[in-house]
């Protein structure tokens, strides 16, 4: 969570699921608008997702490079989460705006 907080500042809850709170934050040195994702891994584990999967999504999600799809823009973990780092979506996501 320390690389996290030296590059970010959060700023808002936007939504909470199943296995993961999605905030509102802002990149220190840029000043853009990003969300994050955190992702608890003991609620993964207990529900026995398998989580080398998920890692490997995550990875391959970061590859893509399309306009309709939110860019991943960087990947961190620690001991208890992992954080993704994504475009932030003013207008909400497709299930709000329908």
């Amino acid at each position: 969570m320390d690389d996290l907080s030296l590059t970010y500042e959060i700023q808002e809850q936007l939504s909470i699921g199943t296995f993961s709170t999605l905030f509102k934050a802002k990149h220190k040195l840029m000043g853009t608008e990003l969300a994050i994702k955190v992702v608890e891994k003991q609620k993964l584990w207990q529900s026995q997702v398998n989580v080398e999967k998920m890692e490997n999504e995550l990875i391959t999600i970061e590859q893509i490079r399309h306009p309709n799809i939110v860019s991943i823009l960087e990947l961190l973990q620690d001991d208890h989460n992992y954080y993704i780092v994504t475009e932030y979506l003013p207008e909400g996501n497709l299930l709000q705006y329908l």
